[in-house]
């Protein structure tokens, strides 16, 4: 099963990730969530050595945005993985 997330920006200039299952729309969830949706798409996680870090991919069809590969991986590795 794989991960979703999107990046929102709350009004605070930093950008905050939210992930949640695949059985969701990631439409369905910003509908629930205040702020400007960044970006959306898949993420995995990977054990490299003792850390793990984020792998962001994708787009969200009912959003139509696509996932900043670079930045948002360094994001929610950074923000669940503490790398």
């Amino acid at each position: 099963m794989s991960t979703k997330y999107v990046m929102m920006d709350q009004g605070n200039g930093v950008p905050q990730p939210f992930i949640f299952t695949e059985a969701l729309i990631h439409q369905h969830v910003t509908d629930q969530l205040y702020g400007q949706v960044i970006s959306a798409g898949f993420v995995s996680f990977i054990a490299v050595g003792a850390k793990v870090h984020a792998k962001c991919y994708g787009s969200s069809i009912s959003l139509n945005v696509a996932a900043d590969v670079e930045g948002d991986s360094k994001i929610i590795t950074r923000w669940i993985c503490g790398n």
